[in-house]
């Protein structure tokens, strides 16, 4: 039917009200522009719940212009406001807002921003509230969506940081104050952006005063997709007048047992008023968990207790926790992080004081354990690429193995031989912890001081003396002796130019950079195969088959961002393995952090640890070798690619998509090696509960390795990145990898 009100062509913002309700579902507005632009529709001013559509019209038989074909909609839950930010081309256009539930007036904002492609509406469609803690928040900008828009509040003048993060092209940032509240972003309402070209970080640093504020995300003048991360955080600006200065030490601290089952942690913490004046007030103290001792939005919330407190200068008061089992550390050496005052209702001399951090790991943590969590600690502060991750830790496991070997020698070394005599009572700790120190201060330098205080830590409470000194010893020389093997490995060449092929197929580079990870990484010398050939899967179906255009069309359907048939369980499970993100443990990380609480589990030994995390580090990083080689060998080109070229030019992967060719999958390949490692020290259907950095607070249980390895595989679907084929071969080959790893290593 035609529209009921008609704008003509659109030329700035247009405001509209009405209402709609059960004897007026809805309304619908007709416009026309007149070139290709960016246009900008929000719903605001809801007391019920009604949603937005755009179509596109065409002229009716009988002349009048009808909608013939819908481009989008916004439809959130509630009250919440509505938004359209789309790249539209010149011609006519219908606006319907219809009811969902309930009677409710809107306002409706049109606009055609021709000085950019940011939108110059506010609708809140992220409403973050009182910002009072570090948020993260992920999201897209593209064609199809331009622009997205967050509101945050500050109660008190506070310093706002703004970081826009994971950008695959060029997106930009500007903060904003309504002061008119109209919706409309006017002239003098933009306090400050960030316009850096193609896919660098974008920051926006400012001291504000109470009151609400807007973020928005937008495309960048490239006109490509991205994803991206969005870091918002607000620290309260000190009160010179106040005279209270709270600050936080931490008592009695029981990490959770992992070996008990739901066994809980305590922590006590103590607040005291270090000021001048007395405080009587609400307190709330935050416990968090975090690989480091800097709180920021990658930590994890284990609980919050506000107490009445009355504190004289000087005195204190105790805040009791306790806390399930942290899922976005390594369980062998995190931080405990206590944010006093966290809600910042406080006002203090001292605002940059409220952090308190514990060091603490499981009960029956070991030196192999204890080391496996500094290192994963050390990839994700690292932006460690997944296939050097695993190099790095397959280097340090090595060593650690080695070391404990020579003194053990229950098998056979892996790369270095020691003299039995020179490791007659010898200190297993001392020559572990110096192994792992020596290997991981040589791969990530910048991180020295760090691993110097861990190894001190950890020297502190092993035995002194004769036995302490061999240990050193053995350490210092297996971890110089594996270095030097590594050296001249082609890593460091890996990052070499990649030119595209011209094919129907060929993989052509995903990002608006042109960037290509490693292409010559399938080059470096493995650890333990004999060569990448051996294991390189014959290739993927042929592209524009029936079985190549079936898979394709699966990721089509269940990996989009937009999907309306990817369930809500297969959304987890894409987010669950995904770890692309560089500030985390990387996805052979992520198998490292599970053989470590199935270690604790199991109240491994040290020379087992040690084993167990040489041959599972060894494997991944041979089948990551294999991999590499593989996708530059066959060179497929992305789900991405494809579909854009087919059936839909603007379909976007759920999970952004990674720098580099589709068969086979990396995720899929560390996985089934790792999986076979496992299976090969623990058995076929061992059942055990996982965790992911990812999605804290989430638990996945599995009854056996195997079945984890196949729901990481199958997540790259469901994340739109690879095709089915991929995950399946990528399984295939990284078991195949691993058995001859622990079938001919270590034995």
């Amino acid at each position: 039917m035609p529209a009921e009100f008609s704008l003509g062509t659109l030329n700035g913002t247009r405001t509209l009200n009405n209402f709609v309700s059960s004897t007026n579902t809805s309304d619908s507005f007709l416009f026309n522009i007149n070139s290709n632009q960016i246009v900008n529709l929000a719903l605001t001013g809801l007391t019920a719940d009604a949603d937005l559509r755009l179509f596109r019209a065409s002229s009716s038989i009988s002349g009048q212009l009808e909608p013939v074909e819908e481009i989008t909609r916004s439809d959130g839950t509630g009250t919440r406001d509505e938004a359209i930010n789309r790249f539209l081309t010149a011609g006519n256009y219908i606006a319907e807002i219809y009811q969902y539930s309930g009677n409710t007036n809107y306002t409706l904002n049109v606009s055609n921003n021709n000085t950019g492609v940011a939108s110059n509406l506010l609708p809140t469609e992220v409403n973050v509230g009182t910002l009072n803690e570090a948020r993260s928040f992920t999201g897209n900008v593209g064609n199809t969506n331009t622009a997205d828009i967050y509101r945050f509040s500050l109660n008190s003048g506070s310093n706002v940081d703004i970081s826009l993060t994971g950008l695959s092209a060029d997106a930009d940032i500007r903060l904003i104050r309504d002061i008119n509240n109209n919706g409309i972003v006017d002239t003098g309402e933009v306090i400050a952006q960030s316009h850096r070209s193609f896919t660098f970080d974008e920051s926006i640093k400012k001291t504000l005063t109470a009151g609400n504020y807007f973020v928005e995300v937008f495309q960048g003048t490239n006109n490509n997709n991205t994803h991206y991360r969005l870091g918002l955080s607000a620290t309260t600006i000190n009160s010179t007048t106040s005279g209270v200065d709270l600050v936080g030490q931490f008592g009695t601290v029981e990490a959770p047992d992992i070996r008990l089952v739901n066994d809980n942690g305590q922590a006590q913490v103590f607040v005291t008023n270090q000021g001048q004046r007395s405080l009587t007030s609400p307190v709330t103290v935050n416990l968090y968990a975090s690989t480091d001792r800097i709180y920021n939005s990658n930590d994890e919330l284990l609980g919050s207790v506000t107490l009445n407190v009355n504190l004289a200068p000087g005195q204190s008061q105790a805040y009791n926790f306790n806390f399930r089992n942290p899922t976005v550390v390594a369980p062998g050496a995190y931080n405990l992080l206590a944010r006093i005052d966290a809600n910042n209702d406080v006002a203090e001399t001292n605002e940059s004081n409220n952090l308190a951090s514990f060091r603490t790991f499981a009960p029956g943590t070991d030196v192999v354990l204890f080391w496996n969590s500094v290192l994963l600690n050390a990839i994700q502060s690292s932006n460690v690429a997944p296939p050097l991750a695993a190099r790095n830790q397959a280097i340090v496991h090595a060593a650690i193995y080695d070391a404990v070997n020579a003194i053990d020698r229950t098998h056979n070394s892996l790369y270095v031989n020691v003299n039995a005599d020179s490791a007659t009572g010898a200190s297993i700790d001392a020559a572990a912890a110096t192994a792992a120190h020596r290997t991981l201060s040589s791969l990530f330098p910048n991180l020295r001081s760090t691993f110097d205080e861990e190894l001190d830590n950890w020297l502190a409470v092993t035995t002194d003396g004769n036995a302490e000194d061999r240990g050193i010893n053995i350490g210092e020389f297996v971890a110089d002796t594996i270095l030097n093997r590594r050296l001249n490995d082609g890593s460091a060449g890996a990052q070499t130019v990649y030119t595209p092929g011209t094919n129907p197929g060929d993989y052509q580079p995903t990002r608006s950079d042109d960037f290509v990870l490693l292409p010559s990484w399938g080059r470096v010398t493995p650890f333990a195969i004999p060569n990448t050939t051996s294991f390189r899967p014959s290739g993927s179906p042929i592209f524009g088959s029936a079985q190549y255009n079936t898979e394709l069309d699966e990721v089509r359907r269940f990996g989009g961002i937009n999907s309306r048939e990817r369930t809500v369980d297969q959304t987890q499970i894409a987010q669950f393995w995904a770890y692309d993100r560089p500030d985390t443990f990387r996805p052979p990380g992520q198998w490292n952090k599970i053989a470590q609480t199935v270690a604790l589990e199991q109240r491994n030994t040290v020379a087992q640890n040690a084993r167990l995390f040489a041959l599972l580090n060894i494997a991944q990083a041979d089948s990551g070798i294999v991999s590499w080689d593989t996708k530059y060998t066959h060179n497929q080109l992305r789900p991405i690619t494809a579909i854009n070229n087919s059936s839909d030019p603007n379909w976007q992967s759920f999970l952004p998509t990674p720098p580099f060719p589709d068969y086979i999958s990396g995720h899929a390949t560390f996985g089934g090696a790792a999986a076979e490692v496992l299976t090969f020290f623990f058995g076929d259907n061992y059942r055990f509960t996982a965790t992911s950095q990812e999605t804290p607070g989430v638990y996945r249980t599995f009854r056996s390795f195997r079945e984890a390895a196949q729901e990481n595989a199958v997540s790259r679907v469901y994340a739109g990145v690879h095709i089915r084929s991929s995950n399946n071969d990528g399984v295939t080959t990284g078991g195949a990898v691993a058995n001859y790893v622990v079938r001919n290593f270590a034995v």
